[in-house]
């Protein structure tokens, strides 16, 4: 049993609730609880009601999904900065930013969605379900249609922090390794550093060399881990668990990236124990965003992760 809880608004107010969930939810779940007569399913301020009745535009619509489960998931996001267009949230490890395969309404999009006045919010960009931070959303789909396109205009900076495994020998270093997936991969997703000359095509391991650049400076060292902080001058997926781990320094906690992947692999055939973990280093990837630069026409604007919620307090 799945069970989503609506934040109602006064804009909500005088709405249908069947014309509210006609756009909250896919035409699969809507007809699922139409089939069930959405009887009991459907309580707005703890009282259950039908669905021809009219928010009251304010207190909490729940509507349970007796047949759906979902994956456990953090809701604890938090809102960090807003404008009239965009907000910068924090977003938790582990908590998905859109749908996957486990989870279709445990997801970062749909919380908020849910739980905020902008029930079109639309997001900018993407991080993995495992790494926690910064992101940014456009409130509403005018905004993301006019920005989506000249991202990289708008978001200009983009910093990031890791607990990282051993200490480096070096203060800050550039990498500029290529990176590239590999046909001949049994982790299909995982990003391998390669000459930016690298061959690829159809005779070739390598799919699609892109050039990358990360500047990496070491902020902490501690014995088995330390503190890095990353910046980004390009944005390739997985650019910068690929890049600390080809220079010897994997994120603790990385499955893909640390141990050849092992981690990774064995969890599609059982879960990981405890003795797992301590070997990752941790239960999830030590990665986080932790501030962004924005170019807005009204001037440029950095958004910083409060020091209560970034790594460096693990250290």
């Amino acid at each position: 049993m799945y069970q989503a809880d609506f934040q109602i608004y006064p804009g909500d107010g005088g709405v249908t609730i069947s014309a509210f969930l006609t756009q909250q939810f896919p035409r699969a779940t809507q007809e699922q609880l139409q089939a069930r007569g959405y009887a009991g399913h459907i309580v707005q301020n703890g009282v259950k009601c039908h669905i021809g009745e009219l928010l009251t535009g304010s207190g909490t619509l729940s509507v349970i999904l007796p047949e759906h489960e979902e994956d456990p998931y953090q809701d604890d996001w938090q809102l960090i900065w807003e404008s009239p267009q965009f907000m910068v949230v924090y977003k938790p490890p582990m908590l998905p930013v859109s749908r996957t395969t486990r989870n279709l309404y445990g997801t970062l999009i749909s919380e908020i969605r849910r739980k905020t006045p902008w029930r079109d919010a639309r997001l900018m960009h993407r991080l993995d379900a495992e790494t926690s931070g910064l992101i940014l959303l456009a409130k509403y789909e005018a905004a993301d249609r006019r920005w989506k396109k000249k991202i990289d205009r708008l978001l200009v900076r983009k910093i990031y922090q890791a607990l990282v495994a051993g200490e480096p020998a070096w203060d800050e270093v550039d990498i500029t390794l290529a990176l590239s997936e590999r046909r001949d991969s049994a982790i299909r997703t995982r990003m391998y550093a390669v000459a930016a000359d690298a061959v690829t095509g159809a005779d070739s391991v390598y799919t699609s060399v892109k050039a990358c650049h990360t500047r990496v400076r070491c902020l902490q060292r501690q014995g088995a881990q330390s503190l890095v902080e990353c910046e980004l001058f390009t944005g390739r997926k997985h650019q910068i668990r690929a890049h600390l781990a080809a220079v010897g320094h994997p994120v603790m906690g990385d499955k893909i990236y640390s141990h050849d992947g092992r981690f990774y692999l064995q969890r599609l055939q059982q879960p990981l124990s405890e003795d797992d973990f301590r070997l990752l280093g941790a239960r999830h990837q030590q990665l986080q965003a932790v501030s962004l630069t924005l170019a807005l026409p009204e001037g440029e604007v950095t958004v910083d992760l409060p020091e209560a919620l970034r790594l460096s307090t693990q250290i």
